[in-house]
């Protein structure tokens, strides 16, 4: 009499979540900061960008609950998401959302928002210093030069948003220094790798972060003290920033040819980074021309963060979104 067959234990929604929910997060954290410098440069209420802030912040803290929930069941899942490129800049995502929503609350909420700004500084580092050490021990052929790793190594850049303001002015230009110097070094292995071989379609959408750094460069710098700011370094960010944005524009099609997949999420971020970018440089020229240039970068961020979102909806939705353990 032969055996009945075996199926193994369905595992709780939790303790399948994926890391590509936190880039998504930090997508519409980005694009609710976005509005809200908005507000400021279009004179319109706040309420709209404070609104989104605090949508994107609950998103994020299911987010993390859920993930958290999966640690406790499987701590081992934690190095298991971190071997992989695209979950090492996933991951990563989660402790630049915690320093970005430590800087959107820091006018409403401060107390919280300073406990927010500095768990995602301690975040970044421990994170950082774990992927070193799976990095080293992982095959050279494990641990290719991608956009991805700017993730883990730059995202420090936005601590000047919410240090700043909360007064940690040394802390936040030394992390956004060290964010710089780490940006100029892996820029050359990954451009070296890029100029070798072309990634294949379906992991094509996270060279998309190559505009984030510069983009959201232009806008750290900008919240730096007057005194720490070097006068052509953000005009530079943004002129680097706008040409990746044509570039990533005009290839669009072969980003996306790989169809759907939880690396979309790499879509949200650079774009509604370069539209706070853009806002900031509409703010210094005061101009109509530069308004139009921030309307437009806002209005596209806006759009392709909502669509993104859509998609990962539907995918959960269909119960393939908690399908693949790693992105």
């Amino acid at each position: 009499m032969s055996k009945p067959p075996f199926f193994p234990p369905r595992l709780p929604l939790y303790a399948r979540t994926p890391p590509a929910l936190f880039p998504l997060c930090l997508g519409f954290v980005g694009v609710a900061l976005a509005w809200r410098r908005a507000s400021g440069v279009f004179d319109f209420s706040p309420a709209l960008g404070d609104m989104l802030i605090g949508i994107s912040a609950t998103l994020f803290a299911v987010a993390l609950l859920l993930y958290l929930r999966k640690l406790v069941r499987r701590p081992e899942a934690l190095k298991e998401d971190l071997r992989s490129p695209a979950g090492r800049g996933a991951m990563s995502a989660a402790p630049m959302t915690l320093m970005l929503l430590g800087f959107g609350f820091v006018y409403v909420a401060e107390p919280f928002a300073r406990i927010l700004w500095l768990s995602g500084v301690v975040l970044q580092v421990v994170l950082a210093g774990l992927l070193i050490e799976i990095m080293i021990h992982l095959p050279k052929g494990a641990r290719p030069a991608t956009p991805a790793l700017y993730v883990p190594f730059v995202g420090q850049i936005v601590a000047p948003m919410g240090g700043v303001p909360l007064g940690y002015e040394t802390v936040s230009t030394v992390l956004f220094l060290s964010a710089l110097l780490v940006w100029i070094g892996l820029s050359g292995p990954i451009a070296a790798r890029l100029l070798k071989t072309l990634p294949q379609p379906p992991v094509r959408p996270p060279l998309v972060i190559l505009l984030a750094p510069p983009a959201i460069g232009v806008v750290a710098h900008d919240a730096l003290p007057a005194t720490l700011q070097a006068e052509m370094l953000g005009p530079i960010l943004f002129g680097m920033a706008v040409v990746i944005t044509l570039v990533l524009l005009a290839r669009a099609p072969w980003l996306t040819e790989g169809g759907f997949t939880p690396l979309w999420a790499a879509f949200t971020f650079p774009f509604t980074s370069f539209a706070s970018a853009a806002l900031v440089m509409a703010e210094e020229q005061l101009s109509a021309a530069w308004d139009a240039v921030a309307a437009g970068a806002l209005s596209a961020a806006t759009l392709i963060t909502v669509y993104v979102g859509y998609r990962f909806a539907k995918a959960a939705k269909a119960g393939e979104l908690f399908r693949a353990p790693v992105i």
